[in-house]
C-alpha cells in the first residue's frame, strides 16, 4: 500500500460534529529489538498499531473486534526485521479534542503477537483551529520502558473549517467554469447567427 492510499477514506464531506481529521503516516522504523525462539534468532514481521484518544494498554495486542475508526492496524512488514517499511497512511477523524496518539509496533508470528515497543505521543497542546503538519523519528521503549527502536510517521493535522474552505472554493471554481462555458456557448450561437443574417442579406 502506497503512501496515498487512505483508510478509511475522508474528504470535504466531514461531518459537522467533527472538530477535524488526523492523518498519520507510518513510513519506516529502524533498529526495532529481533525476537529469539528457543535460542534461535527468528524472522520477523512488524506491524503498527496506531490509536487516538482511547485508553490502550501497553503491550496488548489489537482484536479485531476492537478495530474502529479510532484504533487502526498496518499491514504486516513481511521480513521486514529491524528495518520495516510501511508506507500506509491512516485518517482518524477527531470528534472533540486532541489528547494522545498512542502508536505500538508487534511481531506477528505463529506463536502469536509479540510486542516490540510503543510510544504515547502528547497532542493536546497542538492547534484544532489551524492546519499542521510533523514529520518526525519517535523513540519506542518495550514493556521495561527499556529503548526498542524508532518509528517514522508523518502527522499531519486538517480543521474541519478547512474542508469547508475547500468546498466553497471548488463550487466558486465550478461556477465560473461554468459561466465560462456559457459565455463561450452564447459567443458562438451569436456568431453563426450574425453569419446567417449576413449570408440571407448577401452581406
Amino acid at each position: 500500500m502506497s503512501a496515498t492510499d487512505v483508510n478509511p477514506a475522508a474528504g470535504p464531506n466531514v461531518p459537522e460534529r467533527l472538530k477535524g481529521v488526523l492523518s498519520v503516516t507510518a513510513l519506516d522504523a529502524k533498529d526495532l529489538p529481533r525476537n529469539w525462539l528457543i535460542g534461535l534468532l527468528k524472522t520477523q514481521d512488524p506491524y503498527l498499531v496506531i490509536a487516538l484518544n482511547k485508553p490502550y494498554q501497553k503491550g496488548k495486542p489489537l482484536s479485531p473486534k476492537e478495530q474502529d475508526q479510532h484504533i487502526q492496524r498496518s499491514t504486516i512488514s513481511n521480513l521486514g526485521g529491524k528495518h520495516p517499511i510501511w508506507n500506509e497512511r491512516f485518517t482518524l477523524p477527531v470528534p472533540i479534542d486532541l489528547k494522545t496518539l498512542h502508536v505500538a509496533a508487534f511481531d506477528s508470528d505463529l506463536e502469536g503477537q509479540t510486542f516490540i515497543g510503543s510510544i504515547d505521543i502528547d497532542l493536546s497542546s497542538r492547534s484544532l483551529s489551524e492546519p499542521w503538519i510533523e514529520d518526525v523519528w519517535h523513540p519506542l521503549t518495550d514493556l521495561h520502558d527499556k529503548p526498542a527502536g524508532e518509528v517514522h510517521l508523518i502527522i499531519h493535522y486538517v480543521p474541519q473549517t478547512y474542508f469547508g474552505y475547500l468546498q466553497e472554493r471548488a463550487n466558486a471554481e465550478a461556477l465560473e467554469i461554468k459561466k465560462e462555458l456559457t459565455r463561450a456557448v452564447v459567443l458562438r450561437v451569436t456568431d453563426m447567427t450574425q453569419k446567417e443574417v449576413h449570408g440571407y442579406f448577401g452581406a
